[in-house]
C-alpha cells in the first residue's frame, strides 16, 4: 500500500496513536475510577452480583487488549515491520486446507467401500 498511497501510511499511524490514547484512558482511565465503582456502591449489591462479575471480566479484557495494542505499537517503533503475523501462524492456509480436504475426501471414499 506504500507504493500506491504514500500518504496512507502517516495518517493509519495518527489514527492508531489517536485509539490508542483514547483507548487506554477510556478503558483503564475512566471506566475503573467512574463505572465500575457506581455498580458495587449500588444498594442492590446481591441482584447486580452478575452485572458486577461481567463488569470485572470485561475490565480484564480491557487490560488484555490494550496490552495488544502496546505490542503492535512496540512492533511499529522498534522492528518497523507491520506484516500480518496471523496467516504466519494460523494452520489455515490454501494449500493446507486443500490437503486436509483431500484427505477427509481419500478416507471417506476408503470407508464407503
Amino acid at each position: 500500500m506504500r507504493d500506491t498511497r504514500p500518504w496512507a501510511d502517516s495518517i493509519s499511524t495518527m489514527c492508531f496513536v489517536i485509539f490508542m490514547v483514547i483507548f487506554g484512558i477510556s478503558r483503564l482511565g475512566f471506566y475503573p475510577i467512574y463505572i465500575v465503582p457506581a455498580v458495587f456502591n449500588s444498594k442492590e449489591t446481591e441482584e447486580l452480583y452478575a452485572a458486577q462479575t461481567m463488569l470485572v471480566i470485561l475490565e480484564i479484557l480491557h487490560i488484555y487488549w490494550f496490552y495488544l495494542i502496546l505490542q503492535v505499537a512496540k512492533k511499529a517503533i522498534f522492528q518497523q515491520d507491520l506484516a500480518d503475523n496471523r496467516e504466519k501462524k494460523s494452520a489455515w492456509n490454501l494449500a493446507e486446507w486443500c490437503a486436509l480436504e483431500k484427505q477427509v475426501l481419500v478416507a471417506g471414499t476408503k470407508k464407503n467401500k
